[in-house]
């Protein structure tokens, strides 16, 4: 019931106050999502008085049971103090825990600890093949990410072909499977004047990317 006043499902309109009741009921009964959508509820003052106090004990009671958007989020407050004193190592731990799981958002930010080194001491390595990892779950964002780690030589080998592969699974948001796919799409979009993808070809001839290298051909494109 909660899920449906949230989303206003089965011909029942979007109610906070009526979804927060029955994910409360759900918590009460030791719901791992109930306590999770609390966390949620109290961080975003939806359907309830915000309270980030409140949001913290929730998220950790939800986390207690593994729930790794909880764990996520709980990384989430360590990392910002929000609810309870910041705790970057803690954060980092959590982002850890929850990333092992599959969590996307964890995942990514857990490469982002690894870059910037929240947490954690700096490893562009790690960051690299955690971005990865949420990247191969189809996610947009590290996808781009990605293909910039691969041009620029991030945390992994240069691989300007790779950089390619992964730019155009961003930017197309179709699964790509090889250089010459990839650069084929960008040449299809590119005849009709597409401004990034002259640009991608551009840089295709600029450095010899599954076409022939040409200074003078890829000026013509920029």
């Amino acid at each position: 019931m909660g899920k449906i006043y949230r989303k206003g499902l089965l011909g029942e309109k979007e109610s906070p106050q009526k979804s927060f009741k029955w994910y409360y009921k759900a918590a009460e009964q030791g719901s791992d999502i109930g306590e999770f959508y609390l966390g949620y509820f109290y961080a975003q003052g939806y359907g309830i008085k915000k309270d980030d106090n409140l949001s913290f004990e929730w998220y950790s009671k939800a986390a207690k049971q593994n729930n790794p958007h909880a764990l996520n989020n709980l990384a989430y407050c360590y990392e910002h103090g929000r609810g309870t004193s910041s705790n970057l190592i803690k954060a980092a731990c959590y982002y850890d825990e929850a990333a092992k799981m599959g969590n996307v958002t964890a995942q990514k930010n857990l490469a982002k600890c690894y870059k910037k080194g929240i947490g954690v001491n700096v490893d562009p390595q790690k960051a690299f093949l955690w971005i990865l990892d949420a990247a191969k779950r189809k996610d947009l964002e590290s996808q781009g990410i990605i293909a910039l780690y691969y041009f620029k030589g991030y945390g992994v080998n240069k691989c300007y072909e790779e950089s390619l592969i992964w730019y155009a699974r961003y930017y197309h948001k179709i699964e790509i499977n090889d250089v010459n796919q990839a650069f084929n799409a960008f040449v299809k979009r590119a005849n009709n004047n597409d401004a990034q993808a002259l640009y991608v070809i551009g840089k295709c001839s600029q450095y010899g990317i599954a076409t022939k290298k040409s200074i003078a051909e890829a000026f013509s494109y920029f």
